[in-house]
């Protein structure tokens, strides 16, 4: 929505427009479609190229990287732990606008402790 709230006013369905306009208009559309997709390539390529490069203990930026986000996820970091599960497939979550979600199985541990100290009793 505008910030203007008169330039609604001004705007034009492309259903009423020329077709010519109509054709300029996807053209412009195009134009910037491409553009942004050779930024985001140029800016996949420069990351990967960084990535890979390796650091005086022998470790790669990626490594590093990931290490840090282990690092990060254990000392307690949801954020962290959630993009290694996403990044490990885990999470499943799909390129929608939907909240993710997490199952967790509980499992009842409740008897165990009496269960070993049965256990050890009877090989005493």
């Amino acid at each position: 929505m505008p910030n203007n709230p008169k330039a609604a006013d001004n705007l034009i369905n492309l259903r009423d427009r020329s077709l010519e306009d109509r054709k300029r208009i996807a053209k412009m559309g195009n134009i910037a479609s491409l553009e942004e997709r050779r930024k985001r390539k140029l800016m996949r390529e420069v990351l990967e190229d960084k990535l890979d490069i390796m650091d005086a203990e022998g470790l790669t930026n990626q490594e590093r990287v990931t290490l840090g986000l282990i690092k990060g996820a254990i000392d307690g970091r949801a954020e962290n732990y959630k993009t290694i599960l996403e990044v490990l497939g885990e999470l499943g979550i799909s390129n929608s606008n939907e909240t993710p979600s997490v199952s967790i199985n509980i499992i009842d541990n409740s008897k165990l402790a009496q269960a070993l100290y049965d256990e050890n009793r009877e090989e005493e």
